[in-house]
Parts: C-alpha cells; sequence; structure tokens
C-alpha cells in the first residue's frame, strides 16, 4: 500500500535569546493511500490538525527544527465492483519531524524559507467492510520537505 500527507498550514512563531524560535502551527493534512492488488483502491481525505515546533537558527540562512503534532480523523467510502462500499476512517495519530530550514535574508519584514528532512508518524485507521469492523495502524519515516 503506498500512503502519502500534504501540509497546508498556517504557523506563528516567537523568536529567543541565543538563536533560539518556538512556535505553534494547523492546517489541514491531505491523505491518500493506494493498495494495487486487485480490486485496485485509492482513498482520499483531509484532516484538521496541528503540532508544536521549536529550532535554533545555527547561520542566517540555517536552521535545525523539531516539531511534534497530531491529526484529527477523515472518512472515505470506495464502491468495490460488486457494489460493496468499503470505508477507511483514519487520521495521523502522531507525528514528529527533524528538519533542516534554509531561509532567505530578511527585507523589509519578510523573508521565505524551505524545510527538508525526515518525519515519522502513526497512522490510526479503522476498515470497515461487510459490517466488520478491523484496526489497521502503521507506524513509517518518510522524508519530508515543503
Amino acid at each position: 500500500m503506498t500512503k502519502s500527507a500534504l501540509l497546508i498550514l498556517f504557523a506563528t512563531g516567537v523568536a529567543h535569546a541565543g538563536g533560539w524560535y518556538t512556535g505553534v502551527g494547523g492546517g489541514s493534512f491531505r491523505f491518500k493511500a493506494f493498495d494495487p492488488t486487485p480490486p485496485a483502491i485509492t482513498f482520499k481525505g483531509s484532516a484538521p490538525g496541528g503540532f508544536v515546533f521549536a529550532g535554533r537558527r545555527v547561520a542566517d540562512w540555517l536552521a535545525l527544527e523539531g516539531r511534534l503534532g497530531a491529526t484529527g480523523d477523515f472518512s472515505a467510502t470506495q464502491i468495490l465492483p460488486l457494489g460493496t462500499p468499503f470505508t477507511v476512517e483514519a487520521g495521523l495519530g502522531s507525528f514528529r519531524s527533524a528538519l533542516v530550514r534554509l531561509s532567505t535574508p530578511e527585507r523589509r519584514g519578510l523573508s521565505f524559507y524551505g524545510l527538508v528532512g525526515a518525519t515519522h508518524g502513526t497512522l490510526n485507521a479503522r476498515l470497515k467492510f461487510l459490517g466488520d469492523t478491523t484496526a489497521a495502524d502503521d507506524r513509517d519515516t518518510g522524508f519530508t520537505f515543503g
């Protein structure tokens, strides 16, 4: 099964002495899961989520950042070839990220930045098929950028 997640977010932070900064963020996490075995099933959904972050600027353009967060649940249903519904309820129970933050110099109070690193998360899923419900939790680490 192939899984992916996308984050559309807002974040706000506060700078501290010694190059440290902290903040909170939130947004909409978009999920996609695909199982190629017949019948091929694709589920898509989005859920609200939030995170806290802390980092330390080690150069004018470089910082190291960590994030901890979680999301709510989403639900998606697909009708199988014989008309039987198959429902997935899932959410990213928790996640943690280790990131490198690259930024442009600040001009007129505006700066652009990009993040790259790794995220480890726990996907909590409940599969509903023919009246039965099965829990299917999965932990995985993946490449993160944004």
